[in-house]
Parts: structure tokens; C-alpha cells; sequence
């Protein structure tokens, strides 16, 4: 007996339905529903009318764009259409129907998907390194995470609409993730899905310092966050957060001498660390792949909408293909703007700079964008660039750094003055008038 592949046809007929009753509910699952979601494939041309149409998409409009096409027939003629309204009495659950279609749509895919990832493991011609990430981007495609489909321009254009009144109703409120330093984000406009932003500056500077603020803030307003530490263990991130939770200076000389009201506040700041979404993997001599692999779990579980990878110079691929380092890395960048857009978030990669950063005194220069250790392609494929320099050091360890932002694509180039507060691993505002630059 033959199987046949998940599908409803009482739900892909529902929304169809509903489309036909209320054109105007177009604009509620155009951006999720593709028309190849479809079983059907006479439901699918239907779907795809309706999309261009949009709420122009009655019963005479959408027989007439079919007949143009030389489906009408195909599809059962005006009589199905008629048939479609009659499914449903109202437009009122058309988002309801849509995801049942959605969702078998994707258990069709994940069906596909494993029997070319089971092709491309017979295939000896390529590489096993690359299985992995072969495997990986077919279930992406599969979960609707990636896709391979032309978007409409109607699609486009709804998806665009969408966001333009969300930006609009933020009244002035940030776009994005905020950073937890002000004057950043009004140059920014906070952090947005699909960026890659990297963080460079000499050692010492304290750029991963800075990263865990930014996604220690992050985290506080409800964003999904994953630290992945290529060179400090998990409890060693996790001091570095409590430390600036809690307001306390945990370094291993110190904690000897805490009070009793510092040990509570540290006991206070780790249990609150304890519920926000954050995760916190030690992967040395991890990936590229395995980095790609481990978001998309995460992603499946939970959700994700932030990534902190400290940092990008340990990072290797599995492939030998790069003759040099360089091209490795860029190898890398590539693959990490593809995981930026495929799963909608953003992405902060930990950079060392070059040689050519520090003066013939010993002393670093002002960072430019050519002082990315190793690889243009940082440059390239990063849409915000943050560059650090340490510009005073005060006696109680508080450094006063330079934030240079050297690239945005959408948005200004400039710098800022934080404060760096080693003891604490914090970053924050600073009253210019307090030093003297």
C-alpha cells in the first residue's frame, strides 16, 4: 500500500477558503506561508495568485488571473473556487489553518531532507567534513529556517510594511537589542537579526569584556543569548557575568576577603544569572560547523536571537581546501553571516588586531579597519565594526576606552567614551568631564 507524504487538504482548502471569504487576511500569513507549502499543487497555483493579487483576491479576480494562465481548468474551473468559500464560514482562523499546512509542509521537507543527506553520505566525492554542514543546511531548509524559494514581490513588500509599523510604533525606542551604553546605541540603533558585528581591539582591551555586556543586557530584556568561549571555561565566563551582576570584584585574590553582605550579593546575582535566557558552552578547537550546528539546536529548542563568539582567530573549519589562513578565515566570516541570516540572529565575533596596530614606541596606534588580524573578510562580511583602545589608565584599575565604530552599513560611523571597570568586567557611561582626554 502506498504512504502517502503528511498533508491536510481540509486545511489547505480552509485557508484558501478563508483568503477567498476575506482577502484583506492576506497580510496575516503571507510571510510564513509559501505557496510551495502546499500539497496540493492546484492549491499552490491558487496561493500564489492570491499573494500577487493580494486583497484584490476575490472569486472573479483570482479565475480570471488562473484562465490568463491556463490553469483554471487544471484547478476544477469556478466551480472549486465556489466550492473554497463554502469550506469555512469565516476568515477568523485562517492563521490556525495556515500553520497545519505549514507544519506538514515542513514534515514533507524533513522526509526529503533525510534522503539527500542520505545520498551525499554514499557520496565519497565529498568530503567528510563537509557532511555536517551539508546536513545542517537541509534541515534549516526543511524547518523553514533557510529557503531556497524566489520571494515574491508582494511578500517582499508585507514583509517590509510589517516592519515599518513596528519601527513606528517604537515611538522613538530602540529598533534593536540594546547594547547597555547609550550613547552606542544611538549610533547604532542596537544590535538587529542578521548582523555580524565585531569587536576588535589589542589584548587587554577588554573586548570580550564587552561583548558579555552586551549580551548580559541583552539577556536582562528577554533575548535569547548563547556565549560561546573558545579559550575560557564555562565557570570562568560565569564569574566574569556574576562579577557584573552583583557588583562585586571576584578575582581570585579577592574573594578571601569578601563580607558577608558581598557573598550574599554574589549569591543573589548568580541564582538571578540562573533565570535569565542565557547559555554559556566552552568549545575549544571548535568549528565552524560544529558552532552552526550546536545554534541550531539551540535555536529548535528555545529560540535564539544573539551569538558571542570569543573569538574569531581560534575558530578553524573542517574543510582543507584554504591554502592559507587567511582564506580559512574567510572560510569562517562566510559561513557566519550565513547563520546570522538563516536563523535570524545576531552574531559578535571577538577579533585580535595585527602587527601594524602598535607604533614604533611599543604604543598601539588608533584602530583602523586595516588592522584586522589576518583576514579582509572581517571587514567584508561584518556590518558593524567596533575597535577599542584603551586611552588612560586610572590607578583603581578604571580605564577610560575609546569605542571606534570603523563600518555600519546602515547607519553612521563615529566613536564613543566608555569606562572600563576592570575590576568588575563592566563597561559604562563616562563623564567626559572627569578626564581629560
Amino acid at each position: 500500500m502506498q504512504v502517502l507524504p503528511p498533508y491536510s487538504q481540509e486545511a489547505e482548502e480552509a485557508t484558501l477558503g478563508s483568503l477567498l471569504i476575506d482577502p484583506r487576511a492576506i497580510v496575516l500569513v503571507a510571510t510564513d506561508l509559501n505557496a510551495d507549502d502546499f500539497y496540493l499543487v492546484k492549491n499552490g497555483w491558487i496561493y500564489s495568485i492570491m499573494l500577487r493579487l493580494g486583497d484584490r483576491a476575490d472569486l472573479l479576480t483570482v479565475a480570471t488571473e488562473l484562465d490568463n494562465q491556463g490553469q483554471l481548468a487544471e484547478v476544477g474551473g469556478g466551480a472549486y473556487l465556489a466550492q473554497l468559500t463554502a469550506v469555512v464560514p469565516t476568515a477568523l482562523n485562517v492563521v490556525a489553518y495556515a500553520k497545519i499546512v505549514k507544519g506538514h509542509a515542513m514534515r514533507r521537507r524533513m522526509i526529503g531532507a533525510c534522503s539527500v543527506i542520505a545520498k551525499n553520505a554514499y557520496d565519497l566525492e565529498i568530503e567528510s567534513g563537509d557532511l555536517a554542514e551539508l546536513a545542517q543546511s537541509e534541515f534549516l531548509k526543511a524547518a523553514g529556517l533557510q529557503s531556497n524559494a524566489t520571494p515574491t514581490i508582494q511578500g517582499v513588500s508585507v514583509a517590509f510594511l510589517e516592519q515599518f509599523w513596528r519601527e513606528v510604533d517604537l515611538d522613538g525606542e530602540l529598533p534593536g537589542i540594546p547594547s547597555s551604553i547609550e550613547n552606542l546605541d544611538r549610533l547604532t540603533g542596537g544590535w538587529r537579526p542578521g548582523q555580524i558585528i565585531a569587536t576588535a581591539g589589542p589584548t587587554g582591551s577588554g573586548k570580550t569584556t564587552l561583548m558579555l555586556n552586551f549580551a548580559y543586557r541583552a539577556a536582562q530584556k528577554g533575548k535569547r543569548v548563547a556565549f560561546f568561549s573558545l579559550e575560557m571555561s564555562e565557570v570562568e565566563i560565569m564569574r566574569k557575568f556574576t562579577e557584573l551582576a552583583s557588583g562585586v570584584n571576584l578575582s581570585h585574590q579577592n574573594v578571601h576577603r569578601l563580607t558577608e553582605d558581598e557573598r550574599a550579593r554574589v549569591a543573589k546575582a548568580a541564582a538571578t544569572i540562573t533565570e535569565l535566557p542565557l547559555t554559556i558552552l566552552y568549545m575549544p578547537g571548535a568549528t565552524v560547523n560544529r558552532l552552526a550546528t550546536e545554534s541550531q539546536r539551540l535555536k529548535f529548542i528555545g529560540g535564539l536571537d544573539m551569538i558571542i563568539v570569543d573569538y574569531l582567530q581560534i575558530m578553524t573549519t573542517e574543510s582543507t581546501r584554504s591554502s592559507t589562513r587567511a582564506a580559512e578565515l574567510g572560510v569562517i566570516t562566510r559561513r557566519l553571516k550565513q547563520i546570522a541570516g538563516e536563523l535570524g540572529v545576531s552574531i559578535f565575533i571577538g577579533s585580535q588586531l595585527n602587527r601594524e596596530s602598535i607604533g614604533y614606541d611599543g604604543k598601539p596606534l588608533v584602530p583602523q579597519l586595516h588592522h584586522l588580524k589576518e583576514s579582509g573578510s572581517i571587514e567584508q562580511d561584518s556590518d558593524l565594526v567596533i575597535m577599542l583602545m584603551v586611552l588612560e589608565d586610572e590607578p583603581e584599575c578604571k580605564d577610560v576606552v575609546r569605542l571606534y565604530i570603523r563600518k555600519q552599513r546602515e547607519g553612521p560611523t563615529g566613536d564613543i567614551t566608555v569606562q572600563f571597570i576592570r575590576s568588575l568586567s563592566r563597561f559604562q557611561e563616562v563623564d567626559l568631564q572627569e578626564y581629560s582626554l
